[in-house]
C-alpha cells in the first residue's frame, strides 16, 4: 500500500484481495510527505517489532518444521521491508520524470506506472489462491514480466536519448528508476516467494527462477 502512494496509485485500481482490500488505503499517503515518512517508519517498527518477538519463540521449544516457517516469515517481511525502502528512495526521481516536459520521459514515466499496477495486481491476486502449482505458474509469470519490462525499457532508453534529446540528468534519472523499481519487485516477489511457499517448494522455485 504505502509502495502504491509513491506511484500516486490508488489501491482502488488494483485486483482486489485479502492483502489489498477494497477501501483506498492509501489516499493518505498520496500527497503528504510526512504522512508517507511516518508510513514508512511504521513499517520498520513492526519489522523489529516481529523480529524480536519471533527470536524469543525460537528460544523455547519448536518443533524443526516451524522453526523453518519462522525463519520464512522473517525472510519474507526483510524482502518486502527492502522493497519500500527501494521505492522510498527514487520518490524524488519519479516526481522529476513526472513532471517533466520532455514527452518521450513522461511517456516512459506512464509507462512505468502502468507496469507497476499490472505487476501490484498480479501480487495482489496470488492471494486469491492457495494451490500450489497455480501459485507457481503465476509467480512465474509475474517474475517474468518483471524482468522483461526492464530491458525493454531500458533499451529504449538508451536507443532513443539522443534522438528525444535527454540531458544527462535526465538519463540518469530514468535509468535509476526503472532500475531501482525492477529491484524492489523483485524482492516483493521473494517475500511472496517465502510467504506463499513451502520451504521446499520455494528453494526450487529459487533456483529455477
Amino acid at each position: 500500500v504505502l509502495n502504491l502512494a509513491c506511484f500516486n496509485i490508488n489501491t482502488l485500481n488494483i485486483k482486489q484481495s485479502k492483502l489489498i482490500g477494497s477501501e483506498p488505503e492509501n489516499a493518505g499517503y498520496l500527497n503528504d510527505t510526512d504522512q508517507f515518512d511516518d508510513g514508512y517508519e511504521d513499517i520498520k517498527q513492526l519489522e523489529g517489532e516481529v523480529v524480536e518477538f519471533a527470536y524469543r519463540v525460537q528460544k523455547g521449544r519448536v518443533e524443526t518444521d516451524q522453526s523453518e516457517r519462522i525463519e520464512q516469515i522473517l525472510e519474507a517481511i526483510r524482502n518486502a521491508t527492502y522493497a519500500a525502502k527501494e521505492v522510498k528512495d527514487i520518490r524524488h526521481d519519479l516526481s522529476y520524470l513526472r513532471q517533466s516536459d520532455n514527452l518521450f520521459i513522461y511517456n516512459t514515466y506512464q509507462q512505468i506506472i502502468a507496469q507497476v499496477e499490472a505487476f501490484y495486481s498480479g501480487v495482489s491476486n496470488l492471494f486469491n489462491h492457495r494451490n500450489e502449482v497455480v501459485l507457481l505458474e503465476m509467480y512465474t509469470e509475474l517474475k517474468r514480466n518483471t524482468d522483461e519490462h526492464k530491458q525493454v525499457v531500458t533499451q529504449a532508453i538508451y536507443s532513443d536519448s539522443q534522438e528525444h534529446k535527454l540531458t544527462e540528468q535526465d538519463l540518469s534519472t530514468m535509468l535509476n528508476t526503472v532500475g531501482e523499481v525492477s529491484l524492489s519487485q523483485t524482492l516483493l516477489l521473494r517475500a511472496m516467494q517465502s510467504y506463499l511457499f513451502s520451504e521446499a517448494s520455494s528453494r526450487n522455485l529459487a533456483s529455477a527462477v
